[in-house]
């Protein structure tokens, strides 16, 4: 992560902020910033700007029981059940005011999660006043920084990552390998320290185009891995068609979507064909192709984003039951748990025609095309799509520029 330089796998949903900004925007309505963040609250709840929050990033769910029901609605968050438990998510809205003397020519705002008062959760409240007390109530002293930016909030509040269920069947297949690589990435929003730190002005990154589908990754485990003891063999219950095609001399393949390793039909009344993750790894190759590099190379998976009619309500709008595409956007090596550098991995694709790899936008830091958080968000708006994404060729670290017009067009 950009914005905690010494922790770069852990993505926090809940963190404490600084309200920067509050202005009225009508409907008894504010509008909050927090760092490169807006929150639209209601005026009733009697935000401060300087006040000291809690921020919930977009898409925290909190399960029924631990925050009084009427406060979470206060907050606007929005009902939901997640992995068969009731609760609220933190929403990324679209929120129209009625017209007013408030208004210049917009009458709507893009609200980024949800904030709450320290007093709402008086234990959060009592270990911030008491760390800041132990800081002599010096806000810049490291103490008080240090605990800013490592106090895991979303433990006590049972914090998790919403996100749409895949759906289940008579069929379970396994959770994806613990060797995969995850794909999430932080928003830009909580990468502060872009235009602040002077290595970012040399540093170069990659610049994407974010698809919006399904993340799906394609792996070969070569036999004297060392999680061979552990997922080397394919079980007895897998789909015969899945055995045929990933089975190996050298060691075996696997086709995984973002949180399950596809081993059967979840869909006891369909074959493994009809999966689209399985269908599309099998057309374009990949279980081969990789086998191919094992005596080359160690253990290797390649990640990217599966698109089509069949994935994520088809925003791309493909033809119905045509082909779906797989963009690659990352290779790593298993054994080491290290991706490729972004230039390998693009020209690895090239050498394959008929594989695709995530649109490249260009190679440049990030600096030379923005001065701001604001300036990048703006950068996205105006590219069609999802979003873009920016790849460091220094230290590997990623970053997303969500499109807020592409939320809007898809609702």
């Amino acid at each position: 992560m950009l914005a905690a330089d010494d922790d770069r796998h852990y993505r926090r949903l809940v963190t404490l902020r600084t309200i920067s900004s509050l202005r009225r925007i009508g409907g008894n309505r504010q509008l909050a910033t927090i760092d490169a963040w807006t929150v639209v609250v209601r005026t009733a709840r009697e935000f401060k700007s300087g006040e000291r929050v809690i921020f919930l990033e977009p898409d925290a769910f909190i399960p029924t029981g631990i925050l009084d029901d009427q406060l979470c609605k206060d907050a606007d968050m929005v009902p939901a059940t997640f992995k068969g438990r009731r609760g609220y998510r933190a929403a990324h809205d679209k929120v129209e005011i009625l017209p007013s003397r408030f208004l210049s020519e917009d009458n709507f705002f893009f609200s980024q999660g949800a904030i709450l008062h320290l007093s709402d959760c008086p234990q959060i409240l009592y270990k911030e006043r008491s760390t800041r007390q132990k800081a002599k109530w010096d806000e810049q002293l490291p103490e008080y920084i240090n605990f800013l930016q490592t106090y895991d909030i979303g433990r006590h509040l049972h914090v998790s990552k919403y996100t749409l269920e895949e759906p289940s069947g008579t069929r379970r297949n396994p959770k994806v390998p613990s060797f995969i690589l995850k794909t999430e990435m932080e928003r830009v929003q909580n990468c502060p320290n872009l235009f602040i730190k002077d290595k970012y002005k040399t540093m170069t990154f990659q610049e994407t185009k974010k698809m919006d589908g399904a993340a799906m990754t394609v792996y070969f485990l070569r036999g004297d891995s060392r999680y061979w003891s552990t997922h080397g063999t394919i079980p007895l219950w897998a789909d015969p068609e899945l055995i045929r095609n990933c089975h190996f001399e050298m060691g075996r393949a696997g086709v995984c979507t973002r949180n399950l390793e596809i081993l059967r039909s979840p869909d006891a009344n369909k074959y493994l064909r009809s999966d689209p993750y399985f269908a599309t790894a099998i057309r374009l190759g990949l279980p081969k192709i990789l086998a191919q590099l094992a005596p080359c190379i160690d253990s290797i998976a390649i990640q990217g984003e599966l698109v089509g009619s069949k994935i994520n309500g088809n925003p791309h709008c493909y033809a119905k039951n045509s082909h779906h595409d797989f963009y690659i956007y990352s290779i790593f090596d298993i054994e080491s748990g290290k991706r490729w550098d972004p230039r390998r991995t693009e020209d690895w694709v090239k050498t394959k025609p008929h594989l695709k790899h995530v649109p490249v936008l260009g190679y440049h830091t990030v600096r030379s095309i923005a001065k701001s958080h604001e300036e990048l968000l703006t950068r996205a708006y105006l590219t069609h799509g999802e979003g873009l994404v920016f790849k460091c060729l220094v230290d590997g670290r990623w970053f997303k520029v969500l499109s807020e017009r592409w939320f809007v067009e898809r609702g």
